[in-house]
């Protein structure tokens, strides 16, 4: 199995899977239920990035493998705020309106632990893409 991944999770129910949700102490968990989610709502679009061995300019980012408690996946959808809301919808998102780009809030996992979600959806750093990233609290 390779370091972080590139592409789309182990089937639900499977050995595989269970293993995969508990990387980046749980953050995984988040990203692979985003990617299923963004799956059925806009065709299977392209996932950019997961995890990576260098920092891009940013050493706090989720993506980057240094950060333990965090993973995070970037789609190529091009400032879909539609589906951006939809996404913070399905983890709890309370507010009105639309989701606002570089918008974050918490959600719980099943076993009560606490994470950041983040959700960026307008044009930023490596260009155009909805970024979903998630960081145990």
């Amino acid at each position: 199995m390779a370091l972080a991944g590139t592409g789309r999770p182990a089937p639900r129910g499977t050995a595989r899977r269970r293993r995969s949700d508990k990387f980046w102490a749980g953050s995984r968990y988040f990203t692979n239920l985003a990617i299923e989610h963004i799956d059925g709502i806009r065709d299977r679009p392209a996932i950019n990035s997961r995890k990576r061995l260098t920092t891009l300019g940013n050493p706090a980012s989720d993506h980057f493998v240094g950060n333990v408690t965090a993973d995070a996946v970037d789609f190529n959808l091009v400032n879909d705020q539609r589906a951006a809301t939809r996404l913070a919808k399905r983890f709890g998102w309370r507010g009105a309106g639309e989701f606002p780009s570089f918008g974050t809030f918490t959600a719980t996992n099943p076993r009560g632990r606490k994470y950041r979600i983040q959700i960026i959806w307008t044009t930023h750093g490596t260009g155009p893409h909805l970024h979903f990233g998630v960081k145990r609290i």
